[in-house]
């Protein structure tokens, strides 16, 4: 292994620049394939980071350097070329035949902090035979609105940018030099200059509102999204559930705000709870306890299917989770299985009997049977043991 190879392997420690915006608006919109969450790749970050770092090296604060000065810094020549100084080339690599270098620079994609509002607004041209050379901007011609999606203002993103350890052909410069660049550039990349198309129009803009040392970012970011849904350190208690004396308690009796029992995430885990409780003793389930977890969920309008008449013993089942079980029909293959597997977070050993069965038949049909490939022969044998389980 040449030593350049080795040093890329060798890139901790890193890091970790944390910053949170809001007020984000962005035209192009780019929706995450597995979540479909609104992104900002970490390509376009780099390219506005980099101009960021050009205007910063040429001003003092909020006022530019005079020809005098930027010459006294070496960034500019003799007939006003902006050079890239050792710093820059640092960060963002250098081309050539002889010196070409990687930057230590990796930025990550930016995602939304929690899952934020959308909404539409308008292209509006004016002058549409105009503009495909077909006759003048005359008055008579019509406007044309185009609608295309937009975040709505009070979204908040995450940033976050890796400084790898440099290669042993990179200029020797501080750790904590390159940091402050960075943190200046970032800055002004979000705030002055925005990410994306219509800049002008306030699109693509945030407000830094919060900045977090490596160690501390995701501790940070959890506290954060339990300050605006504290509901969800409720839900979590709900899985600890193991027996009905233990779900009075923490659910039925429980004193929790009013207002959490409307939200999605509390029903579908009190649903889940007392599906795990039917499951440890389902002879000793009645249908006064269907009816008082039927009323319970109706206000957060999760459904509910009565247990206290499904069969016990040979024929023993689980509830159907009719969400899971339309999405398990819908697979098209092997790769769209696993996103959702990793998506919702699937254990085959926990499948319904419904959803057990219409994986099988998915299976059947892409013919994991006979595959080589590990994964699959793993994940045909572990659905065989389910279902399995369903007849003894």
């Amino acid at each position: 292994m040449s030593e350049r190879a080795r040093q890329w392997i060798e890139i901790d420690p890193c890091d970790t620049l944390f910053f949170r915006g809001t007020e984000s608006t962005e035209t192009g919109l780019i929706l995450d394939h597995t979540s479909g969450m609104p992104y900002i790749p970490a390509a376009g970050q780099k390219g506005v980071l980099r101009l960021a770092h050009l205007i910063n090296s040429l001003k003092n604060g909020d006022d530019w350097l005079s020809e005098e000065e930027l010459r006294e810094r070496g960034i500019v020549d003799e007939n006003m070329n902006w050079l890239e100084d050792d710093s820059s080339r640092a960060l963002f690599g250098a081309g050539g035949s002889n010196d070409a270098l990687a930057g230590r620079l990796n930025i990550l994609d930016a995602y939304p902090l929690l899952p934020p509002e959308l909404g539409e607004e308008i292209l509006n041209p004016h002058y549409r035979d105009y503009y495909e050379g077909k006759r003048g901007p005359t008055e008579d011609q019509s406007p044309v609105p185009i609608k295309f999606l937009v975040v709505r203002p009070g979204a908040e993103f995450v940033f976050r940018i890796l400084l790898r350890t440099p290669f042993s052909e990179a200029a020797d410069i501080q750790q904590d030099k390159l940091e402050k660049i960075v943190h200046a550039g970032l800055r002004r990349s979000i705030t002055d200059i925005g990410m994306g198309a219509k800049t002008a129009l306030g699109f693509g803009r945030f407000s830094l509102v919060a900045e977090q040392e490596p160690a501390e970012v995701e501790t940070w970011i959890a506290g954060e999204i339990e300050k605006k849904r504290p509901w969800l350190a409720y839900v979590r208690k709900i899985t600890t559930v193991k027996d009905w004396g233990m779900f009075n308690q923490v659910v039925l009796n429980a004193d929790i705000p009013s207002e959490w029992q409307k939200k999605a995430e509390v029903g579908k885990a009190v649903a889940a709870a007392a599906g795990n409780v039917w499951q440890q003793k389902p002879e000793k389930w009645t249908t006064e306890r269907d009816a008082v977890v039927g009323q319970w969920l109706s206000v957060s309008g999760a459904s509910w299917t009565p247990l206290a008449q499904l069969p016990v013993g040979p024929e023993k089942t689980s509830p159907v989770d009719k969400e899971l079980l339309a999405q398990i029909t819908g697979l098209t293959g092997w790769k769209e299985y696993t996103q959702l597997k990793t998506q919702l977070k699937i254990k085959i050993g926990k499948l319904d009997k419904e959803c057990a069965q219409a994986l099988k038949e998915k299976f059947k049909t892409w013919k994991l049977k006979k595959s080589k490939d590990r994964q699959q022969k793993k994940a045909f044998n572990a659905l065989g043991r389910r279902l399995k389980q369903f007849s003894r």
